[in-house]
């Protein structure tokens, strides 16, 4: 499933020239596939080994005039500052994208993993190229106050991975946490220097004394799985309610309900999973949002084209309007849509989501509520979505609302930037906001 930038949590891109598109139908062989891992691999190996005046040999004409190497080699090393050590390649992949040849090489440093994605002619050269990172698995951690063990979900013959963090004396609320949008790992890792808010709220619970399970998204496991005709449901609420079914009774701890702690994207759907799941008692919505995620993003779209200086006026208000045309027609879509695209996502993704009517559902629930949301986050808005949380639950018997001063997103110490850059320097979730989450748990 496509996603443009401003939705949620995305790509960190450094340096990115066009898809080039072809007039006829790409098809890769074994070898090609064979082929064109080789160039990728040789290419990255060149950008790892500051070989960049070889790199240049390989572009196109048409890149090389529109980039200077020199350039590229800036945002290379910029990308790769800070994160220590390089240690392997592991992993290049070949395929066809949008009948464009992509070849993306996952390299590892030793504080976050880089990929190199590489747009490649037939002939192997390069026509387009950027940067992005992944999160690199860590170890488990086991000490005196509580233990991580891996664990396995069997959902549909597939196994989606997680962790339990389990305090040695612990609460008989279980903790399950549910990421924002695009194919995270257990750990919600995003940034340069690979920050984990999912890894410091769990640990942070356990210290008070509260277990949780966080697990990866099933397309960021399985990417090869996921269709162009995917659900909402298929992302990730049937994942979420089996999970939930069979986390009660896991690794020998017991536990009679659990709170629903949902990040963005996760907080959106919270109200739905909890109608549909007798377990949920509690609902934590962490940048969480009533409106529909069409509705985020066009203010996205158009908080960024309030900054945006490369385009003009007249281009700005023809995709504003365009975005909003598109929007119009989201709002009517149904289930057994055609696979149109709308604001760069699959119209099946869209009508799943309008099934949902979580603003609808949400005052109903007899679910307890902690609504929490940064001051300064540009993807969530508190002066729009806090605010809807609050009117929407005036008159729910028992629900709390936090806004936190001069947090972002991810409820980290905002820098003030109003772009994904934002989350490249390594900080943790203020303590106060895991504080907060377990008081509630607990009381």
């Amino acid at each position: 499933m496509k996603k443009i930038l401003p939705v949620f949590l995305v790509f960190i891109m450094f340096f990115t020239m066009a898809f080039t598109g072809c007039t006829h139908k790409l098809i890769l062989t074994d070898d090609d596939i064979a082929e064109m891992n080789i160039k990728g691999t040789q290419y990255a190996t060149y950008m790892i080994e500051s070989n960049f005046q070889q790199l240049e040999d390989h572009l196109t004409s048409k890149m090389a005039k529109s980039v200077k190497i020199e350039e590229i080699e800036t945002f290379y090393l910029d990308a790769i500052s800070n994160l220590g050590d390089f240690e392997k390649i592991e992993k290049v992949e070949s395929k066809i994208v949008n009948n464009n040849i992509v070849c993306t090489v996952n390299t590892r440093y030793e504080k976050n993993g880089v990929i190199v994605s590489m747009i490649l002619t037939s002939k192997g050269e390069i026509s387009g190229l950027w940067i992005s990172y992944y999160p690199i698995e860590l170890p488990l951690v086991e000490n005196d106050i509580f233990k991580e063990i891996s664990i396995s979900y069997d959902i549909d013959g597939v196994d989606i991975s997680g962790i339990l963090t389990l305090p040695h004396e612990y609460d008989e609320t279980l903790a399950v946490l549910v990421q924002g949008s695009g194919q995270s790992n257990m750990n919600e890792g995003i940034g340069k220097e690979g920050n984990v808010p999912f890894l410091d709220i769990a640990h942070g619970l356990a210290n008070e004394g509260i277990a949780s399970v966080r697990f990866n998204k099933r397309y960021f496991q399985y990417p090869e799985t996921a269709k162009e005709d995917i659900t909402i449901f298929d992302e990730v609420i049937n994942d979420v309610l089996h999970i939930i079914d069979n986390s009660l009774n896991i690794e020998g701890a017991t536990f009679t309900d659990v709170s629903l702690i949902g990040h963005s994207l996760g907080g959106m759907i919270a109200p739905y999973v909890a109608s549909q799941n007798q377990h949920v008692s509690s609902i934590v919505s962490l940048a969480g949002t009533l409106r529909p995620l069409e509705d985020v993003m066009y203010d996205q779209l158009l908080d960024s084209y309030k900054v945006n200086t490369i385009f003009s006026e007249k281009e700005k208000e023809t995709a504003l309007k365009s975005a909003a045309d598109e929007i119009a027609e989201i709002k009517k879509l149904e289930v057994g849509v055609d696979g149109l695209n709308y604001l760069g996502i699959s119209s099946h993704y869209f009508a799943s989501l309008n099934q949902l009517n979580t603003q609808e559902i949400a005052p109903t629930l007899d679910t307890r509520y902690l609504i929490l949301q940064g001051s300064e986050d540009f993807q969530v808005y508190a002066k729009t979505d806090f605010e809807l949380w609050k009117t929407e639950l005036e008159n729910h018997p028992d629900s709390t609302f936090i806004l936190y001063e001069g947090l972002n997103h991810l409820f980290m110490q905002s820098s003030g930037k109003t772009g994904i850059t934002e989350y490249d320097n390594k900080q943790t979730v203020n303590n106060k906001v895991i504080t907060d989450i377990a008081e509630f748990i607990l009381k």
